[in-house]
């Protein structure tokens, strides 16, 4: 998963206002990032949490493999990135298929 930069960012398919607000309250705030935030912004972009009984919650999307996240105060930096990153491709890829079907 490599990161996307700004100007590839741009050319995405555009983000619902609640899927922006979490992207950028997550990605603004890597080091110091709320589980809660972490939650919300996987739900907004249709992951269902499922929590095993211990103190770490895995996100799971038919079709895409699942991110385990531990519930901390704040959420480690790595989770935080691996997320983001998560979204990144998952956008990325959205991006190759409206581009496929314009062709």
């Amino acid at each position: 998963m490599e990161p996307v930069n700004k100007a590839e960012r741009s050319k995405k398919p555009a983000r619902t206002p609640q899927q922006e607000r979490f992207y950028e309250r997550v990605s603004s705030n890597r080091k110091n990032c709320s589980f809660g935030d972490i939650s919300r912004l996987l739900e907004a972009y249709g992951y269902v949490a499922k929590a095993p009984g211990s103190s770490h919650y895995t996100f799971r999307q038919q079709g895409r493999l699942p991110i385990t996240v531990p519930k901390a105060k704040p959420v480690k930096a790595v989770y935080v990135r691996q997320v983001l990153d998560m979204i990144d491709e998952l956008e990325n890829e959205k991006l190759t298929e409206l581009k496929s079907k314009d062709l």
